[in-house]
């Protein structure tokens, strides 16, 4: 394997060798070479490292009541990992959450998932981690004081509900997957 400096060393013979003479009869710098090789092998990676980045994005609204739950949310794939961020923007309880959640196509199909969530009864960030194939089950907090919450429902959905003793009369945010 070629070392680095070794590299541009070659790249300098071949630039003496090629180039032509400036007036006074002297070569032109191997810089000239250098620089078009260096943008050359930039590029290369550039486009390897897209191609392998390839990423979808989709965001969905809510807007609950309390005591009400979302419909249920699709989670966009099988079998690969589904970064989910929720926030809540409703004033005095913004909140935020973020999940790496998978939907296994196992048997039985669930949900799985592990992430962080924050919010004011505990006064820190809170580890969220567990599985289920049942509907109704907590994954991760997205308003401050704990009245909102992202939850199963059933093995391929999921839904953002209001807790019943909530004082917003509409909780609001938004749900984003990145896969």
């Amino acid at each position: 394997m070629v070392t680095l400096p070794a590299f541009w060393s070659k790249i300098g013979r071949i630039g003496r060798v090629f180039l032509p003479r400036n007036r006074r009869g002297f070569q032109m710098k191997s810089k000239l070479v250098r620089a078009p090789v260096l943008g050359a092998c930039v590029a290369a990676f550039a486009a390897v490292a897209s191609a392998q980045a390839d990423e979808t994005v989709s965001t969905v609204s809510y807007n609950v009541t309390p005591g009400t739950c979302s419909n249920p949310i699709a989670v966009p794939v099988n079998n690969r990992p589904v970064l989910v961020m929720g926030t809540g923007f409703n004033t005095g309880e913004e909140g935020v959450g973020e999940t790496a959640l998978l939907r296994a196509n196992s048997s039985p199909a669930l949900l799985d998932w592990a992430g962080t969530s924050v919010w004011a009864n505990i006064n820190a960030i809170s580890p969220e981690r567990g599985w289920s194939e049942n509907a109704s089950v907590h994954i991760m907090w997205i308003s401050y004081s704990g009245y909102v919450d992202l939850q199963t429902a059933g093995s391929t959905h999921v839904m953002v509900c209001n807790s019943s003793g909530s004082p917003l009369a509409h909780a609001t945010g938004y749900l984003t997957f990145i896969y």
